[in-house]
């Protein structure tokens, strides 16, 4: 998924896109989860395959193919809306679109034996679109380089919070782990006399052993906007 496509998911919640949310539960009904479980050490049982995303716990329900995660305040909602998708144990269906995807490709698109390379490569260069139109502008990227213009400690308390290491790279660089198996490098140049802030999210070259391509623009939206949401507090 392009970043354009990732950016305009932002804040967008899974089960208002009723065509997409019932395409998924379909496509994950009856779902068998062993090739997912063993590469990536998932628990799970005749109900449920159990999750760690993001330092989150999600589960799926086999039988329809609904994805939950623990029940909690969803800012816009009312609690009342948030009652009526809240399981008696109190797990509900309330995800965002690409905190949905995510997780559905990671669980479909994980391959027997997944590799890591050990190179880490832009995000971008998995875009055959992009690749194709020589065009590696994301408006993902350049929109979040553009708020944390001249912000670097905001940013390196947000990515602190969200649970990042501190590497060495850029002005600032961190690392991630969407799922033990799956980092994510972040990398930001800040603003000079000659040059907008310019910020790179770099990948493992092989990390579409472990989802499809078109769910890494909708983990790097993910990653951004919670970064930006432990910005502002």
């Amino acid at each position: 998924m392009s970043g354009l496509h990732a950016l305009r998911n932002i804040g967008f919640l899974f089960t208002d896109g009723e065509a997409a949310c019932l395409k998924w539960r379909q496509v994950f009904s009856g779902y068998d989860p062993k090739v997912a479980a063993e590469a990536l050490g998932l628990s799970y049982n005749e109900d449920y395959v159990y999750v760690r995303y993001f330092g989150g716990d999600y589960r799926l329900r086999r039988a329809d193919g609904v994805l939950e995660k623990p029940a909690g305040p969803v800012p816009g909602q009312p609690e009342e809306e948030i009652a009526e998708h809240t399981t008696e144990d109190g797990w509900m269906d309330l995800l965002y679109m690409n905190e949905a995807l995510v997780v559905y490709h990671i669980l479909g698109g994980c391959k027997e034996n997944p590799r890591h390379a050990g190179v880490w490569v832009p995000e971008s260069s998995l875009d055959p679109v992009r690749i194709r139109s020589g065009n590696r502008t994301d408006p993902l990227l350049e929109a979040f380089a553009r708020d944390f213009t001249g912000q670097i400690p905001e940013l390196e308390a947000a990515c602190r919070s969200l649970g990042g290491e501190k590497i060495s790279g850029g002005d600032t660089a961190w690392e991630f782990h969407m799922m033990p198996q799956i980092p994510v490098r972040l990398q930001f140049y800040d603003a000079d006399d000659e040059f907008p802030a310019q910020l790179s999210v770099l990948v493992d070259q092989f990390v579409t052993d472990y989802m499809e391509f078109e769910a890494v623009g909708c983990m790097v939206a993910e990653l951004l906007d919670r970064l930006g949401k432990k910005a502002r507090g």
